[in-house]
């Protein structure tokens, strides 16, 4: 079997929104993206190159970066957002070969941690 690269943060951002264009209103997409773009460049800052290349530390650092910048509903909608993006990069490779090493990315400890604290927020 032949071993597939991994795609880029931003390769992968364009495969997942042309399958949600599929199913999706093109406004509904545009919101993913707009969503997405702050994670891709927060990526490129951190020098994640590839989304196999994240750890739980990095999503919980990347869930602080934003928290100080976006309103809670916002940060909720964006990782809400991310969290279906790692779920479906998590399904891209065979297994043996998965493309996000540990589920508690593509799960969202991150996420999860945002949902129970809204109200709190």
């Amino acid at each position: 079997m032949r071993r597939r690269a991994h795609p880029s943060g931003p390769d992968a951002v364009d495969r997942w929104l042309d399958g949600q264009r599929m199913e999706l209103a093109e406004s509904s997409v545009g919101s993913y993206a707009r969503r997405l773009e702050h994670f891709v460049e927060w990526c490129d800052d951190e020098g994640v190159d590839h989304l196999a290349d994240l750890e739980p530390w990095d999503l919980g650092a990347y869930e602080d970066h934003r928290r100080a910048v976006v309103a809670p509903v916002s940060l909720n909608n964006e990782l809400t957002t991310r969290r279906q993006l790692l779920d479906w990069a998590a399904g891209l490779d065979p297994p043996g070969d998965l493309l996000l090493r540990d589920s508690s990315l593509s799960c969202g400890f991150v996420s999860a941690r945002v949902r129970t604290r809204r109200v709190a927020l």
